[in-house]
């Protein structure tokens, strides 16, 4: 009943020119960041700007390969754009406390790895000072909202073990490199001017991208 052409596509998944650019371009200006010293990123950085440097011209080829090659079993359909902006809470009366949830904004939905959604809100929109120590914590309680939910619904198919949570997050790395190296300085800026999607196509990096998102002290406190 559902054929490829059902399926929907992941952006930062398939290449196409507009990912090709947003990507590559935010790695090149994120490393030229680190080589130069710009803004807040201090001396020592340079070597890992360098790396990154080489990684703009295979990142996109690395992301359509993940997004390809998943685990077909455990294929669920994605949001695609999962990040604090696109989620609304309802709190209890008279209290900070969630109770609910919405997702909005969908324009990127897709089947996919069950992960995709996961690894892009972990890696645009926690903290990594919160992410880091918390890894397997976080995905533990994905992991359990996930089984509770899919027998609740009396799914009777394969259900993912805590261990195939973890595999496929290790699997899905380069993906979180690419989200907290393009997204994350997006998401973190405090302008609202941080990409002219305008000039994506037709310009340089330096010409679309604002050198701001990748140098301001409070993205490079948490990444570093």
């Amino acid at each position: 009943l559902i054929d490829d052409s059902d399926k929907g596509h992941f952006f930062a998944g398939m290449n196409n020119p507009l990912k090709i650019s947003v990507f590559n371009g935010a790695i090149h200006m994120l490393s030229k960041a680190l080589i130069n010293k710009l803004g807040s990123w201090p001396a020592g950085w340079e070597d890992i700007g360098k790396r990154i440097q080489k990684q703009k011209d295979v990142l996109c080829n690395t992301l359509e390969e993940l997004y390809k090659n998943d685990d077909k079993k455990f294929e669920v359909l994605n949001h695609g754009d999962v990040w604090s902006s696109n989620m609304m809470f309802k709190k209890m009366e008279y209290t900070n406390i969630p109770v609910a949830v919405k997702f909005i904004d969908f324009q990127t939905p897709h089947l996919g790895s069950f992960m995709w959604d996961v690894i892009y809100f972990m890696h645009t929109s926690v903290k990594p000072s919160i992410r880091r120590p918390n890894v397997d914590v976080l995905l533990k309680a994905y992991y359990e909202s996930l089984t509770d939910n899919l027998k609740f619904f009396k799914f009777h198919d394969d259900i993912p073990s805590f261990e195939d949570v973890q595999n496929e997050a290790s699997r899905l790395r380069p993906a979180a490199f690419a989200f907290v190296s393009t997204v994350m300085p997006i998401t973190v800026a405090s302008t609202k001017e941080a990409l002219d999607f305008d000039k994506i196509a037709t310009h340089i990096p330096e010409d679309f991208f604002n050198q701001d998102i990748f140098t301001e002290e409070k993205f490079v406190k948490e990444i570093a």
